[in-house]
């Protein structure tokens, strides 16, 4: 999928992490009741990974890599996200583990090429 950000985050002032009507890649979608969807997406700030709210993006491309993964837990949650990144993948990715942050840019490369997507 992409996506373009499109409307300001109230809680923030100034924000360094996105850019206004600027088109990301998602990586991943998470839903949380209560919480809402969320976009995973690159940052603009050293292509950081971050978790932001649907409500800011307006979505671009619906169309979903054919390697992404459904996920639907009893509490409601729910995912859809690269297969590669099932278990422990993003523990592993956040506490820098060189495999994960391979397996990351690949999967990253990867969904660009199937979009054609030019960051």
């Amino acid at each position: 999928m992409i996506i373009r950000h499109t409307r300001k985050r109230e809680d923030r002032k100034e924000d360094t992490h996105l850019t206004l009507n600027k088109k990301y890649l998602v990586i991943g979608v998470y839903y949380v009741p209560n919480q809402g969807s969320k976009f995973i997406i690159q940052c603009d700030t050293d292509n950081e990974v971050g978790w932001f709210l649907s409500k800011y993006f307006d979505l671009v491309d619906a169309h979903v890599p054919p390697d992404f993964s459904y996920t639907f837990y009893e509490s409601g949650r729910s995912e859809l996200e690269p297969t590669v990144f099932d278990g422990d993948f993003w523990d592993r990715f956040h506490e820098g583990d060189p495999d994960a942050e391979k397996i990351f840019d690949q999967e990253v490369k990867r969904i660009k090429a199937f979009h054609h997507f030019e960051s």
